[in-house]
């Protein structure tokens, strides 16, 4: 199927699955339907199936945005909660999941869940038009061996699947590779017909000269680890760090570390190259989001923090973050770090979705189906690639995923010859119709992002709030923080730490309006002194604002407000004396 057809089958509402192999401009077309929305002002959600495919398109990942987290099921009261948080769920016209082939069938089924229980329409997914993305020859979902289920893994299997109708949208024409060769290789792995000549072809890459500074993909942390702690002893300079901070159960907080690969001692220079390993919407970043560390500043309550520079331009300071273990809403053990990793060589997993015009590739350790195609498939030429390394286990693929190839190619090629004559334009009027009716239109662009795998800057949603935030905060003209926290439909917390970041890169802006009464002051004081006598290792003010409503309440006698909380913190430090501005 080309281009222009699946588009014109996006606009008439139904869902859609758009595959095809890598390089088939499927990225295009979604933009393209992305674009035509936009200008019409219909509000749509771009998500992803991880953290990187989700930093590629200026999107979150779709466990973000739809809140169903890394559970596995959902109570009746967590359903409520989710309802209640994403507001933004029951008006979305159109949803974008991309490299769904990533995404579990368990997850589709929660999504189904959410949704339906959130717009309160007991259709597929609660009745969104939904456009899954991907192509089920690269990476399936990730699954402990102990855990795995199978062939039950892939969304394709999941009764919300069949639910659904897709319509199979299946490109065929290669933009990607310029190379002949390279895409007759990546043909004979998708049709389980790889030849000798074709093995020694990949090998002979070996030879070719690519630079110091390509990047490497090998399939395991271990050799990725290595390769980053290497590069960084190069590079001349101070050398800094941050130490994580635990809460809790020891052997929890240690597992915690060990499964989300959290350094207990993060250390970084001048110039190194990093990668985000946790999502947070509000300050710009997502799991898999590139940059390199290009100053370091100094907070008042975190110490030294990096000033990274990303790939699309923007400068971002990292939050420390917390990873979490807990039970009923409380946290059993938690893990406090800057979420960021040393990222000169990455794992073929972190790769995917993403396009080189280089690098050198380690396959003598794959372990699993499809690493060895997303591998190759990132580049757009062999004369581009150094292959170092290839095992049996590289080019094989699941026998299930070529069936199920099979079957989408047939059910492209029907739905095309379907449509091979038909006039779109009433079917594309009545959708629009019926997404304006429903109320799924916003006042005002609100998107400027899309899925991207190239080059640029784009500036989403999130971008622009906090562009509303910083002008309001450098503005001469006093400010509401409840008022600016709900312009903006972010947290005060959010504010206020926006507010502290300017301070600190602003030392004459003017905040002491803000200050509030003494009473308030001293109980928040008296309350952090208090917290720090216990001996507790994560800062009073890192606590939820529950905890923060107790404890103050029950060391002072006080009942405060959450903005009076959070605003108290812009004047006090973690031991509750005065912060010196």
């Amino acid at each position: 199927m080309n281009q222009q057809l699946a588009l014109s089958i996006m606009k008439t509402g139904v869902n859609v699955m758009l595959t095809g192999q890598a390089g088939a401009g499927k990225t295009y077309t979604l933009n393209s339907y992305i674009e035509y929305l936009k200008k019409r002002k219909i509000k749509y959600a771009v998500t992803a199936s991880t953290g990187i495919a989700a930093s590629h398109l200026n999107g979150s990942t779709i466990h973000s945005w739809s809140g169903m987290g890394v559970r596995d099921e959902l109570s009746a009261s967590e359903l409520d909660k989710i309802k209640e948080k994403k507001i933004g769920i029951k008006d979305t016209g159109v949803l974008f999941v991309d490299e769904i082939s990533m995404l579990h069938s368990e997850q589709l089924g929660l999504l189904d869940e959410i949704l339906r229980h959130c717009r309160e329409d007991d259709r597929a997914f609660g009745g969104i038009q939904i456009i899954v993305c991907g192509d089920f020859f690269q990476l399936p979902p990730v699954e402990s061996a102990a855990n795995d289920t199978g062939s039950a893994k892939y969304c394709f299997m999941s009764p919300v699947w069949l639910n659904a109708d897709f319509k199979i949208c299946y490109l065929t024409k290669q933009y990607r590779q310029n190379d002949d060769q390279l895409s007759t290789v990546l043909n004979q792995i998708r049709d389980n017909s790889v030849t000798k000549e074709s093995i020694e072809l990949l090998k002979s890459t070996k030879d070719n000269f690519l630079g110091s500074d390509v990047t490497k993909l090998y399939t395991h942390n271990e050799n990725v680890d290595s390769i980053n702690s290497n590069e960084l002893s190069k590079i001349k300079g101070k050398s800094y760090g941050y130490q994580a901070s635990f809460e809790g159960v020891n052997f929890l907080c240690e597992m915690i570390m060990k499964q989300s690969r959290i350094p207990s001692d993060f250390e970084y220079k001048i110039g190194a190259l990093v990668m985000f390993t946790k999502n947070n919407e509000e300050f710009g970043y997502n799991n898999g989001t590139c940059g390199k560390v290009v100053q370091v500043i100094e907070d008042d309550e975190l110490g030294t923090l990096p000033v990274v520079l990303t790939v699309k331009g923007e400068k971002i300071i990292p939050q420390l973050e917390k990873w979490s273990f807990g039970e009923d809403g409380e946290d059993v053990a938690s893990v406090m770090q800057l979420p960021l990793r040393l990222a000169w060589a990455i794992t073929v997993h972190k790769s995917q979705g993403m396009t080189l015009e280089g690098a050198e590739i380690d396959l003598g350790k794959a372990f699993t189906s499809g690493q060895g195609y997303v591998a190759l498939s990132r580049l757009k030429s062999l004369s581009g690639m150094r292959l170092i390394g290839l095992n049996d286990k590289a080019l094989q693929i699941y026998s299930l995923v070529r069936k199920a190839d099979t079957r989408f190619r047939e059910l492209s090629c029907s739905l095309e010859d379907f449509y091979k004559l038909h006039d779109f334009s009433d079917a594309h009027k009545k959708y629009l119709k019926y997404l304006r009716e429903k109320g799924y239109v916003v006042t005002e662009p609100r998107y400027k992002s899309g899925f991207r795998r190239g080059k640029g800057k784009n500036i989403d949603s999130t971008t622009r709030h906090k562009v509303s935030i910083k002008e309001s905060i450098d503005s001469s003209l006093k400010f509401d923080i409840t008022e600016l926290a709900k312009t903006n439909n972010i947290s005060v917390y959010t504010v206020v730490r926006n507010i502290e970041q300017n301070k600190i890169s602003n030392k004459s802006l003017d905040i002491l309006y803000l200050k509030p009464k003494e009473n308030v002051i001293k109980a928040v004081s008296k309350a952090i002194k208090a917290y720090v006598d216990l001996g507790k290792e994560i800062p009073f003010r890192k606590n939820n604002v529950l905890f923060l409503k107790n404890f103050i309440r029950m060391n002072t006698g006080e009942s405060l407000s959450e903005v009076e909380i959070y605003s108290s913190f812009l004047f006090l430090n973690n031991l509750g004396e005065n912060r010196l501005w």
